[in-house]
């Protein structure tokens, strides 16, 4: 992979040069390889990566907790196909049912028709989850799935069945799929918010932290509820550096790397 950086809102008297982290996929690089690097795809070009706190499903640590099994009974009357992309139609009515699902859950400028179209044609997305209440198409699940990884990539579904649970199953059963399928991992997104932490309370949660993956909540919590716009970055932060990272300085860190 090649990567390349842009830079955002530096701090020269602090010696801070912030820069986003992008990734360009090169002819011998493994999809799964910049997932495992803590890599997403962006919708600019299906080659183009950029680095972030991604967060993932260990496979090999996963398996139905009592909550998940409630989710599964107590959604079970909704049902699911798995289709290839290429075995599935793009049509002008899967455009309006994501845009208008997707902009009634989270706003009008988050997503436009545009952008829901680079999702379904012109990415590395392979695969649509289907899911139906007996003959209603109520949701659609694009994914991009390898032999290694499966990447829940967007989720569109009806929101008159919010209160049913059908979101929170349709990531269940994409992770249950991967685990029968024996796949290594199954990548959820990004986790910066406290509306993210729903994706931790799957078994084999982890998160990239810019040093590894980390399955420690506790830390992940510390971040999320660090202050926007900290004046210093979180490597010069000593109570994070000695409570998640086991060194007690900067200078300590870059020694042990």
């Amino acid at each position: 992979m090649k990567l390349f950086f842009s830079e955002y809102n530096p701090n020269y008297s602090k010696y801070n040069f912030p820069y986003q982290v992008f990734a360009k996929r090169e002819d011998k690089d493994l999809l799964g390889d910049l997932f495992s690097a803590g890599f997403l795809p962006t919708r600019i070009n299906k080659d183009i990566f950029y680095l972030t706190r991604s967060s993932r499903i260990n496979l090999a640590e996963f398996d139905l907790n009592s909550e998940n099994r409630r989710i599964n009974r107590k959604t079970e009357q909704f049902k699911f196909s798995l289709l290839p992309m290429s075995d599935f139609e793009y049509t002008p009515e899967v455009q309006k049912k994501s845009k208008d699902w997707f902009n009634e859950r989270l706003g009008e400028k988050v997503l436009g028709a545009l952008g829901i179209k680079t999702i379904y044609t012109e990415s590395n997305n392979n695969y649509v989850f289907v899911w139906k209440l007996e003959n209603e198409i109520v949701g659609y699940v694009v994914c991009l799935i390898t032999e290694s990884i499966l990447h829940y990539n967007f989720a569109f579904y009806n929101p008159d069945y919010y209160k049913d649970n059908l979101g929170v199953r349709m990531m269940l059963a994409a992770i249950e799929y991967a685990k029968e399928k024996e796949l290594s991992y199954a990548y959820l997104g990004s986790v910066y918010e406290q509306g993210s932490m729903y994706k931790a309370q799957y078994k084999g949660f982890e998160f990239f932290n810019g040093i590894t993956w980390s399955a420690n909540l506790d830390e992940l919590k510390y971040l999320i509820n660090r202050p926007v716009g900290s004046e210093e970055y979180l490597w010069r932060d000593e109570q994070y550096l000695g409570n998640y990272v086991n060194v007690q300085s900067l200078k300590e860190l870059f020694e042990n790397l």
